[in-house]
Parts: structure tokens; C-alpha cells; sequence
């Protein structure tokens, strides 16, 4: 699964759109794909797909009804399919503008009636129907506020809205009871779509080598978001350079890998590696079980059942000793994993056979 923005991005080394010119071009006559898509994300897309092979899902943001269809249009003409776009990227960003980066402000009120009014309707009378529509794209606390105040500006929108998209940064304390909360008021899908490290003001360096502290932040969102009805969660940039960009805004973070082009080099961070233990071992199709706990001494657990029947286990002790862990199958069948302190482990278990594969990285 991949997002990627509908034109430029802070992260872009300037701010474009695709239709700079000529100003008020309501019509988009001018609306062209720009170098960055041409040069470097089409490419990067097209390398992917000759790996993967399988559907790649592709979720993309920006604002406006008929600039949404044009850019799923041209991605088209290069076999290129958009899976979802959401509403627009922190609708927040306009309204109580923290930096200067590409951002459109909706109050609820107004991206309800956008939504239900332009958007919804443009996408499903177009021959992209298909495509799913993602609503919100901002933080936790944020969502019932303005999932709210768009279902009082109009109640049809929530016909349009197929999932609500959520980002990794909340002041809330209880991110899984929101995310319960959530879920049981809209019985909407929820994706996680953007997350980093390094971003927040509190941060004293936005870029940390080495930093297993921010892996195990990453580990802890990841396992409380799918554990509370999350199907995904993405990382912001999965690489980025020493200092956290480029970044023409100067909103530099942090991410799993640096590169280093000057010396040709990269390296991947403890992020990467907490990543992998979800990116790599669980496989898409996979549905999520709940495990019993039946110790006082609770470890952070994610479990899916895998498509062949499998039983996976995600398995992270944050505590500052070693937990030995009795998984039980059933009366008579348990396996014991030995937990080290301040690790993660992957286990994949086959109930109907004697043997138990441990995957760690």
C-alpha cells in the first residue's frame, strides 16, 4: 500500500500543483503530470509493481472534485491504478496553520457539503466509481469533530465516505478507546495513513540515529491501532536524507531509512526494523484474532490468523527484563517464547502440525 500526494507536497523540493497556470483555470485546461511524477514517482511505481506482482493499493491525497478525477485519469493512461483518494491531507493545516506547507483548511461544516455536494457525486458518476473515498486524513482527536459537523451540514454524505483516515499524531491519552469509539458511531473502515517520528515540538532532534525509542513508539501505535479496528497503517516517508528531507517548507522528520547520496550509502533505522516485523510476516488477507490473557504480566500482543491457516503472533516486551512467554494452543498443546527485554518477535505457528517456525529480525 502506498500514498502519495496529488501534486507537490512539503516534501517536494518546491511547491507545485498541476495546474499552476493560467490562474482560476477552472476548466484545468492546462492540467499536466509534472517532472516529480514523470521522472520519479511513476518510476518508483512501475519498479514496484514488477516486484510485488500483486495488486498494489494506491491511496492519494489532495483537494478538489474534478482535480481528483483528472489526476486519476493521467495516472490511468500509464496503467497506473488509484485504489482511494482521501478528502484532503489535515484539513486542519488551513484552518490553524502550524507551518507554511501545501494545505487547504475545511471547517467540517464545509467539507461535508463539498463532499457531498462535488466530490461524492463527481468520482461516482465518473468511470472511476470504483474508487474508494477516505474521509478526514487528519489526527484522532480530530475525527468525531469533523465526521460530526459533515453529517449535520449534509446528511447524504456518509453515503460517499467508504473510510475515514487517521494520522499517528493524537494529544489524546486513550488513542484505542477513540478509535473504538470511532468505529461504533460511523461503521466505517479506518486507515492509518500518515505517521512519523521527529515532527513534534517536544523533539529534541528531528532526525535520531539509531533510536530505539522512537521503534518502539512506532510498535506500540501500529499494535493499539489494529488491535482497535485499524485494516492499515503507513508510514509518512519510508526514506529520507541525513537531515530529515528535502523539504522546501523546512518541515524536516524523521524516518526508517536515511539515505546519503553524497557517499552512495544508506542505512536502515530501528524504525525499519519494527516495521518489518508487520510489513514483512503478515500477509495481506489475513484476519485478525484476539488473545486471551491469562497473566498478570500482560505482554503488547497482535495475532492474525494467516490466508494458508496459520496462527501469527506479534509478541513486544517493553519491560526492562526478560519474559518468558507460554503461548497455549489448546488443554494439552503450548509453545514457550523467551522474550528478551526491549524486544520485538515475530512467531508463526501451524495448529495442525507439531512444528513451530520463529521468525525474528
Amino acid at each position: 500500500m502506498i500514498r502519495i500526494p496529488i501534486g507537490g507536497s512539503d516534501f517536494s523540493t518546491r511547491p507545485y500543483t498541476y495546474n499552476d497556470y493560467p490562474l482560476d483555470d477552472e476548466t484545468l485546461s492546462n492540467f499536466t503530470l509534472a517532472e516529480e511524477d514523470t521522472s520519479m514517482k511513476i518510476p518508483m511505481i512501475k519498479a514496484i509493481q514488477e516486484i510485488r506482482k500483486e495488486e498494489l493499493k494506491i491511496i492519494a491525497s489532495t483537494c478538489y472534485a474534478d482535480y481528483h478525477v483528472r489526476f486519476i485519469e493521467e495516472y490511468e493512461k500509464l496503467d497506473i491504478k488509484i485504489w482511494a483518494i482521501t478528502t484532503t491531507n489535515r484539513p486542519t493545516g488551513g484552518i490553524i496553520p502550524d507551518k507554511n506547507i501545501n494545505s487547504l483548511g475545511w471547517f467540517p461544516a464545509d467539507l461535508g457539503r463539498w463532499l457531498a455536494i462535488n466530490l461524492g457525486p463527481t468520482l461516482r458518476s465518473s468511470r472511476y466509481n470504483k474508487t474508494l473515498i477516505f474521509a478526514v486524513d487528519d489526527e484522532l482527536h480530530m475525527l468525531d469533530w469533523y465526521l460530526h459537523g459533515m453529517q449535520k451540514a449534509d446528511k447524504t454524505v456518509m453515503k460517499y465516505i467508504d473510510g475515514i483516515a487517521v494520522h499517528y499524531y493524537s494529544s489524546s491519552s486513550s488513542p484505542s478507546l477513540l478509535l473504538d469509539s470511532i468505529k461504533k458511531k460511523y461503521k466505517k473502515t479506518i486507515l492509518g495513513t500518515q505517521a512519523c517520528e521527529g515532527s513534534t515540538g517536544w523533539d529534541s532532534t528531528t532526525v535520531k540515529i539509531g533510536s530505539w525509542e522512537r521503534a518502539a513508539r512506532y510498535i506500540r501505535s501500529i499494535v493499539d491501532d489494529m488491535n482497535h479496528h485499524s485494516v492499515g497503517w503507513m508510514d509518512f516517508n519510508l526514506f529520507l536524507d541525513k537531515n530529515g528531507g528535502p523539504n522546501w517548507a523546512g518541515n524536516y522528520v524523521d524516518a526508517p531509512i536515511l539515505i546519503y547520496p553524497d557517499k552512495d550509502e544508506f542505512i536502515k533505522q530501528p524504525m525499519f526494523y519494527a516495521l518489518a516485523h508487520f510489513t514483512k510476516f503478515i500477509p495481506k488477507g489475513s484476519q485478525r484474532i484476539t488473545i486471551v490473557t491469562k497473566s498478570i504480566v500482560e505482554i503488547t500482543n497482535l495475532s492474525f490468523v494467516t490466508p494458508e491457516g496459520n496462527i501469527l503472533i506479534i509478541l513486544y516486551n517493553s519491560k526492562s527484563r526478560t519474559v518468558n512467554v507460554h503461548v497455549r494452543l489448546s488443554s494439552k498443546r503450548y509453545i514457550e517464547v523467551i522474550i528478551e527485554k526491549e524486544t520485538i518477535k515475530t512467531i508463526e505457528i501451524n495448529p495442525n502440525e507439531s512444528i513451530l517456525c520463529k521468525v525474528q529480525c
